[in-house]
């Protein structure tokens, strides 16, 4: 009997697509092929991945190609469709990449974490999709269109978050898993012994400000300010180097989760993968 062959679109915004990913990888069965692919680069999966007693094909392919600057070009660009650019022909570039590879590779499921345009061009080339569901008001006609083809649709939060005007088909179209991390599952007894970081204060509380990478709102001059009226806590900071006074920064590691579980407080952008670590 032949493997089955799953490929994953992982998008290119933030490190959350890659860590759930990562989070499901392990429970699919020893013998399944597993493919990630990722816009521009292939998607930084941790290695650990490659432990698993399976093929991890990682695949890139192009971005997409600028807006054009002629005006009239810009007005065929609806915002309903989400940005689906008319540009000239030049996202042909990703069009070519992503049906070669899935005539090379013929997944028997695509799933989308998440991109329109990956999930309707997938099903176009005839292969069942998984389209991944954010938070958001997210009904226009592209979204929509995606979440028609799709064969189902999955949310990574419980249903009682759901968008109150989330229109009842997609509802009913939507399972429900709630939310879960790396760090849920086996790992969770493991991860709870971490012991605290060394830079953490032992004589008052630890705030933990995280910067992952997607968008943020975080500024260095926010923090340092807030840092400033309050003496009495110790701030810590995990991400990007930023130039903040008063704040004991790591860096970027590779495990958060002794920063996390010992933190009293944790401040981060309210991405979907830094609220449920």
């Amino acid at each position: 009997m032949q493997a089955v062959k799953i490929a994953f679109y992982l998008n290119l915004q933030g490190m959350g697509h890659c860590r759930r990913f990562e989070a499901i990888s392990p429970y699919f069965p020893p013998d399944c092929r597993l493919a990630v692919i990722g816009m521009d680069g292939p998607p930084s999966v941790e290695s650990s991945v490659d432990n698993l007693s399976r093929l991890v094909d990682r695949i890139s392919v192009p971005g997409f190609g600028p807006a054009s600057k002629l005006s009239f070009m810009q007005q065929q660009t609806a915002h309903d469709y989400h940005g689906l650019l008319v540009n000239h022909g030049q996202n042909t570039a990703f069009v070519l990449a992503m049906v070669s590879f899935f005539s090379r590779w013929q997944p028997d499921l695509l799933v989308v974490d998440v991109g329109l345009e990956a999930s309707i061009l997938a099903r176009m080339c005839g292969i069942a999709t998984l389209y991944v569901r954010q938070h958001g008001h997210r009904w226009d006609k592209g979204h929509r269109l995606a979440y028609e083809w799709a064969g189902a649709l999955w949310a990574p939060f419980a249903a009682e978050m759901e968008q109150p005007d989330c229109p009842d088909w997609i509802q009913k179209k939507t399972f429900y898993s709630g939310g879960f991390s790396r760090f849920s599952g086996p790992s969770s007894t493991l991860c709870k012994r971490a012991e605290a970081p060394a830079s953490y204060a032992k004589t008052k509380p630890n705030i933990l400000v995280m910067t992952g990478f997607g968008g943020t709102t975080i500024t260095p001059q926010k923090i340092s300010a807030a840092a400033a009226a309050t003496p009495d806590w110790q701030w810590h900071h995990l991400g990007s180097s930023l130039d903040m006074l008063g704040v004991c920064s790591d860096g970027v590691v590779e495990n958060v989760w002794p920063y996390l579980s010992h933190a009293d407080l944790v401040i981060a952008n309210a991405g979907h993968n830094s609220v449920m670590e």
